[in-house]
């Protein structure tokens, strides 16, 4: 199983104190974990650096795999967990109703610091 995250998601452990990584590896063992090149882009575009630095750091200690898409980031992560069968991990609702609309898995962060899947 692959897990794709998007730039909201390597930022939660930055701005709310959540261990993204954990929650995945605890509901999805052995995922291997991918990002996008352009949320790789996004991620440097953010304000906050500090949480920026953080996310680039996440991505360096746990090995996440980086993938090249064309096209807008979000319609890029849909895309690749459709022909990847993987799951997005995200807290964006907006990203959430997009994979919703197409029956694509999400691992979605709640506020409570857990996380569930839908679309299983």
């Amino acid at each position: 199983m692959k897990a794709i995250l998007d730039t909201n998601a390597l930022l939660l452990p930055y701005q709310e104190k959540f261990d993204v990584i954990s929650a995945i590896q605890e509901l999805l063992p052995n995922a291997e974990l991918v990002i996008l090149e352009s949320t790789l882009r996004e991620l440097s575009l953010v304000r906050d650096k500090r949480a920026a630095k953080m996310a680039f750091q996440i991505i360096e200690k746990n090995s996440i795999k980086t993938v090249s898409l064309s096209g807008e980031t979000d319609d890029a992560v849909i895309k690749y967990a459709k022909e990847n069968n993987a799951v997005v991990v995200t807290k964006d609702l907006e990203m959430l109703d997009k994979c919703r609309k197409v029956h694509v898995k999400v691992m979605l962060m709640k506020k409570n610091k857990t996380a569930k899947i839908e679309g299983e």
